[in-house]
């Protein structure tokens, strides 16, 4: 031990626990990661190649079944909550999802 080719290391009650809290922590963080990336998936559209030309496809786009006959707020909630995961500033951002959720809110809330 004088020449310093050992070493002793000392685990306190306090260092396990903080442990155990860490393993909890990334637990609990791989679960709610993996929670968004299904949100994301769920919400997650392919745009449509020929642009939106039916009330069903604009429905579509903001995720609502395309028999669905949801009101103005329910419309202008969800196209904010795509808005911004869509928007060309976010991280996610897509210039043709967005201009695809642009679209759907013009083509369900034009009186």
């Amino acid at each position: 031990m004088s020449a310093g080719d050992s070493s002793i290391a000392v685990e306190t009650t306090g260092d396990r626990e903080g442990k155990k809290r860490l393993e909890r922590d990334v637990h609990r963080m791989s679960e709610e990661l993996e929670t968004f990336r299904r949100i994301v998936d769920d919400i997650a559209f392919d745009p449509l190649p020929n642009g939106i030309n039916s009330r069903s496809e604009a429905l579509h786009i903001l995720g609502f079944s395309p028999v669905a006959v949801p009101d103005e707020r329910a419309i202008r909630s969800r196209f904010r909550k795509l808005a911004m995961v869509y928007h060309p500033d976010s991280p996610l951002g897509d210039h043709t999802r967005m201009t695809q959720l642009n679209e759907a809110l013009d083509r369900l809330t034009r009186y």
